[in-house]
């Protein structure tokens, strides 16, 4: 049973779906999109993983006065668009209930969601490891040849070249932060 004052009085955007049971409870699941942030640590970074976690929670009722739980400890991934550059591969759900100093016989609950994501690391595999180890080799190849080599100081002049521009490439590519420092750029 769906739940509203009279059909023709309310705009589509106002209703509120609200299964009520016969017991007299109440079940609202709100919709919507929420865009949320999560802290990455890129030290491992092109084969890094992060575990996000979402809380979702209502901390203007108390747990007498509205439950929020999980159904299952999984979230369900079938409608996650595929994205190109990381993988969900693990989910978690956890219900939890905070108590305040305030309240001690009063919690307000909470679900905890965690999203466990694995960076697609193919890009950069072709466009920053790949060219650095080339680069390297460069380098390694402009040591064997012969002092009196003319070519020897262009190679050199032309890896210092490209070593600069790929520098530059590879700091656009990696991820802005001070807190750690990828293992690629030490």
């Amino acid at each position: 049973m769906f739940l509203s004052r009279a059909d023709e009085l309310i705009p589509d955007f106002e209703r509120i779906r609200v299964l009520l049971a016969s017991d007299g409870l109440l079940h609202w699941e709100p919709g919507g999109i929420f865009r949320t942030t999560c802290d990455i640590d890129i030290a491992y970074f092109p084969f890094d993983e992060q575990h996000c976690p979402l809380l979702i929670g209502a901390y203007s009722y108390y747990s007498s006065k509205m439950n929020i739980s999980n159904r299952n400890a999984k979230i369900s991934t079938h409608d996650f668009r595929l994205n190109g550059e990381w993988h969900v591969y693990d989910t978690d759900a956890v219900w939890n209930l905070t108590v305040l100093d305030c309240c001690p016989g009063k919690g307000y609950p909470h679900v905890v969601f965690i999203l466990h994501l694995r960076r697609r690391n193919k890009f950069y595999m072709m466009n920053i490891v790949l060219p650095c180890v080339m680069l390297s080799v460069l380098i390694m190849i402009g040591f064997f040849l012969p002092p009196d080599a003319g070519e020897k100081i262009s190679l050199g002049i032309s890896v210092l070249l490209a070593f600069t521009v790929f520098l530059l490439m590879i700091a656009d590519n990696i991820p802005r932060t001070s807190l750690a420092i990828p293992l690629m750029g030490k």
